[in-house]
């Protein structure tokens, strides 16, 4: 997902329109599926480097996650069987 690529590179050189980054954060969101995953393209299953790459933009944004949105995600990603990989990597 470009837009998260976008949110890593303002947030590291610290430049980049705030209007512009938050139109790419509701993006993000915009694309999550109903489970709490996101996909590689629309209709498609949940993808764990995806999910981990738009959780991180979210926390450089300054975003206080709901429990609720980080446990959907842990259940799409326990039944394709990577539990453990993801909730290692959410910790």
């Amino acid at each position: 997902m470009l837009e998260a690529d976008y949110i890593y590179l303002h947030a590291l050189y610290e430049s980049g329109d705030p209007v512009r980054m938050k139109g790419a954060l509701a993006e993000i969101f915009r694309c999550q599926k109903e489970d709490g995953s996101w996909s590689l393209f629309p209709g498609g299953p949940g993808n764990i480097s995806l999910a981990v790459k738009c959780y991180f933009a979210a926390k450089l944004m300054g975003m206080q996650l709901q429990v609720e949105t980080t446990a959907l995600t842990i259940v799409s990603f326990t039944s394709s069987g990577l539990e453990m990989l993801f909730s290692v990597t959410v910790m």
